[in-house]
Formats: structure tokens, C-alpha cells, sequence
């Protein structure tokens, strides 16, 4: 998981927007602990609330249920999104052309 890639938008100018992510992205991973299930298999464990998943889901469970943040707004269009996985939603449905 990472931040927002500028080539995702289509534009070279999102440096910021890139910047806050992973600004978060080191947030949400003071939060996060990695384990191995009992087969082995390597998981992901929320410090605040014990639920665990891959790195990923576990991340995203992080910034949407305990951290409190303002917000991303669309660089293309101005569109508000309250976590970065609807702003990554939006982008690749309502600019998609903007992507190729």
C-alpha cells in the first residue's frame, strides 16, 4: 500500500498530494503490528482493536476507523473524499481517460 502515484492522475503536479500520503501511510503503520498465523501464514494485527488481516486490508481499517484526518480532495476535479481508497475509487472511474 502506498500513496497516491502522480501517473495515477494523469498529472505530473500531485508531489503534495503524494507527500501527505505517505506522510499517513507511516501514521498508520505506528499502528499496525506484523504476525504469523499458526500455519505460518504472515498477517497484519491493528494495535488499537486487535483485528488482523493482510497489510493492506489492515491499513485501510486503520485510516478509516482510527485516524482522524480532514480528508483528500480530487486533484482533478475537486471532488471531496473522506479516506484515500474513495479518492482511488473516484479517480479511476470518473478519470479514466485521464489515466492512460
Amino acid at each position: 500500500a502506498g500513496g497516491l502515484d502522480p501517473s495515477m492522475t494523469g498529472a505530473e503536479g500531485n508531489k503534495g498530494l503524494v507527500d501527505e500520503f505517505q506522510a499517513l501511510d507511516n501514521e498508520i503503520l505506528q499502528w499496525m503490528m506484523p504476525m504469523e498465523t499458526e500455519s505460518g501464514h504472515k498477517t497484519w494485527q491493528c494495535l488499537k482493536c486487535d483485528k488482523n488481516g493482510t497489510k493492506v486490508d489492515t491499513m485501510r481499517h486503520v485510516e478509516t476507523h482510527h485516524i482522524q484526518h480532514a480528508g483528500f480532495t480530487c486533484p482533478l476535479c475537486g471532488m471531496f473524499s473522506k479516506n484515500r481508497n474513495s479518492l482511488r475509487k473516484h479517480i479511476s472511474v470518473k478519470h479514466r481517460k485521464n489515466l492512460i
